[in-house]
């Protein structure tokens, strides 16, 4: 798909050797946490389909991905929230997505990001919106080849500490000793099974992986199974 750009940008500078060695706590990672205000007065209404369209893009020059924080968003029956990146890849969130009046966007890949809404034409004067926070990434998460040269030695420092920290535990038990990577066990056998394994983002700005789990009543509720440090990402990333 294609789509047009929004003739009203904002352009967000960012000192990315600065932020990321500030914020790049954890190998988990990936996202700088920008405070940021815009609202609806920041974009530009027109008109398209017989839809009221609101637009807003943002540039940020040497992101790898970007998204943001909602605090505050009303959207009528009938609209919609559309998210496109330069590539021309979109994504159109639904509506329980925003049912708390908060959204977390989507990241989307680039280092440009439209948001657009679209709602009927009587509906416009309903929509409420305020951004209150940009997650610019510094790390390609499908990619290492292609992370912000500025966190190559943040990563070096952070995996000198891993390794220390893991040596010590080893030295106090076997543990090392239990860990299995399962790609040295991959077989046709349990390969399938390994399918279910599963990005969990937390606040757009760290990554842990988890397990999809079915329960007995095969309700297909969607269950994830994570590990204790991922719950400490939520609660460090306030997600």
């Amino acid at each position: 798909n294609t789509f047009a750009p929004c003739d009203f940008a904002v352009g967000v500078a960012v000192d990315f050797a600065t932020e990321i060695e500030r914020q790049a706590t954890g190998l988990e990672r990936f996202a700088l946490r920008l405070a940021r205000s815009y609202d609806l007065a920041d974009g530009r209404w027109d008109s398209v389909d017989g839809e009221a369209r609101w637009q807003l893009q943002i540039d940020v020059p040497q992101a790898r991905s970007l998204s943001f924080h909602a605090d505050d968003i009303a959207i009528p029956s009938g609209g919609r929230v559309l998210l496109h990146a330069a590539s021309g890849e979109s994504f159109q969130h639904q509506r329980r997505h925003w049912s708390t009046g908060e959204l977390w966007s989507r990241p989307l890949p680039g280092e440009r990001l439209t948001l657009e809404i679209r709602v009927p034409l009587a509906e416009q004067h309903r929509v409420r919106l305020h951004l209150r926070e940009l997650q610019v990434a510094y790390r390609d998460l499908n990619d290492p080849g292609k992370d912000h040269p500025a966190y190559a030695p943040v990563r070096e420092r952070l995996l000198r500490e891993q390794a220390a920290a893991e040596g010590q535990i080893a030295a106090k038990s076997d543990i090392a000793s239990c860990s299995l990577n399962y790609a040295c066990e991959a077989n046709d056998g349990n390969r399938r099974i390994a399918q279910s394994t599963v990005q969990v983002i937390f606040g757009n700005a760290a990554a842990c992986t988890g397990t999809l789990v079915a329960d007995t009543e095969g309700s297909y509720r969607t269950y994830v199974a994570t590990a204790q440090h991922c719950a400490l990402l939520a609660d460090s990333t306030g997600a």
